[in-house]
Formats: structure tokens, C-alpha cells, sequence
């Protein structure tokens, strides 16, 4: 008898397993426009930077416009950065990103991988990786494919993300690990808390999301390593603005 007592403890203690990432409810995505802070603080400094970010319905799909203005510290340049997004999938297909002299990059996204060019301080760099699995590109992108998710305490999904800025391709877990009310400058918010997790011995991309349990689960606030080959820096952005 006391063996059949210990059954249930056995189980409860078993981790939960990984799953891929479920199909986005497309019905979740709305236009929005979305300011937000964020403070990167490095090496006892800290740079605020606020952006405005603009989601728009188009023939083609979705398009999402993330512009900026980058402190004097780092150059002081405008910075515009667009997705346009499948409107099926709510994955990437194109991206264009303005920096002035800091540079730029232009890129195509297809299911098999990714094409196009970047240049940094003159100096251009083609791009031109193969996708050896589903891979979800970053940045804005990839907050509007995981606002439309469907999210449940307790799920964790393994997936890939591609950044073009020296990373390449990356196995990353996220895991949904409890709910939270939190308040920022748009207000207070009842938030799904998502943990990311980088599963290739790389710090850099660790990060805690509070997103939004009602409607599209948007990025309330965030708080990500930059990885010890930035001084073990942390970046905090923190929704200031949120109009539908």
C-alpha cells in the first residue's frame, strides 16, 4: 500500500516537458501603437532609450514600425526598424532597419531561411543562412507572434530564433511560469510571466517577460542579459503608452 501512495508524488515532481510552439490565434492581433522605455544599464552606466512602436494592418499582412532616437552616447542617430509579417503565420518575411551611419540591414525570410545584407560603419555583409528547422526571427517580430499565443502556466516550448547581429540561429526554451500584476507607465497590468532561456551555454538573451493576459499578450515589461561579453549588462524596457 505504501508503494501506491508514492505514485502520485512521483508524478507531480516529474519536470514538464517540452513542446513546440502551438499555431498563433491570429484573431488576437489588432492595430496598436505602443510606447515604450528601455534602460540598459552596463558597467555602472545607464542609457535610456524610448521608442514608439506602431502596428499596422496592410494588403500584404502586418507591418510593424519600431522607431527610436538613440542617446547622445551612441551617436544620437534615428533609428526606424520594420517587419512586414505574414498574416497567416504571423512570421517574418521582410525587415528594414535604418540607423543612419550606425547602419542598416535588409532582409527576406522564407520558410527555408534567410537572405539579404548588412552594413555597419561602411563596411556591408551579405547574409545568407538555411533554416535547419521552423525559426522565428527576432526583435518586434517575434513579440507579435508570442502576443497571439495561446498561454497557460506551466507550458514550456523549445523553439529556434534567428538574430542577424552576429548570433545567427538559436535554440531557445520558454516557459510559462505564473501570473503577476504589474505596473508601468501605461498602467497596471494582470501579466502571464514568461521565462527565455538560450539553449547554447550563452547567456546572452536570457530574459524575463510580463505579458498582458487580456486581449493580444503584449510585452508589458521585460528584463534580458546582454551576456557577460557586455559586462554582464541588463536591458529593462517598460510599456509607457498603449493605445488600440
Amino acid at each position: 500500500m505504501r508503494r501506491l501512495f508514492l505514485l502520485p508524488l512521483l508524478f507531480f515532481a516529474l519536470p514538464a516537458f517540452a513542446q513546440d510552439l502551438p499555431a498563433p490565434e491570429i484573431a488576437l492581433v489588432k492595430p496598436a501603437t505602443m510606447g515604450y522605455t528601455m534602460t540598459m544599464a552596463v558597467m555602472g552606466q545607464e542609457l535610456v532609450i524610448t521608442s514608439t512602436r506602431t502596428l499596422e494592418e496592410t494588403q500584404a499582412g502586418w507591418q510593424i514600425i519600431d522607431a527610436a532616437t538613440l542617446p547622445p552616447m551612441m551617436g544620437g542617430v534615428s533609428m526606424v526598424d520594420t517587419f512586414e509579417v505574414d498574416p497567416l503565420t504571423l512570421r517574418a518575411t521582410r525587415r528594414a532597419l535604418s540607423a543612419g551611419p550606425m547602419g542598416a540591414a535588409s532582409l527576406t525570410y522564407t520558410e527555408d531561411g534567410v537572405m539579404g545584407e548588412m552594413s555597419q560603419q561602411g563596411q556591408s555583409m551579405p547574409i545568407d543562412e538555411t533554416f535547419e528547422t521552423a525559426t522565428l526571427s527576432d526583435g518586434s517580430a517575434f513579440e507579435l507572434f508570442v502576443s497571439a499565443l495561446p498561454l497557460v502556466v506551466g507550458s514550456v516550448y523549445d523553439f529556434t530564433i534567428y538574430s542577424p547581429q552576429g548570433q545567427g540561429s538559436r535554440p531557445m526554451r520558454m516557459e510559462i511560469t505564473g501570473e503577476e500584476s504589474v505596473t508601468v507607465g501605461a498602467g497596471t497590468f494582470d501579466t502571464f510571466v514568461a521565462s527565455f532561456t538560450p539553449q547554447d551555454g550563452n547567456d546572452a538573451g536570457t530574459a524575463t517577460l510580463y505579458l498582458a493576459k487580456d486581449g493580444a499578450h503584449v510585452v508589458v515589461k521585460s528584463v534580458a542579459s546582454m551576456g557577460a561579453a557586455m559586462g554582464g549588462g541588463t536591458t529593462t524596457t517598460e510599456l509607457t503608452s498603449y493605445e488600440r
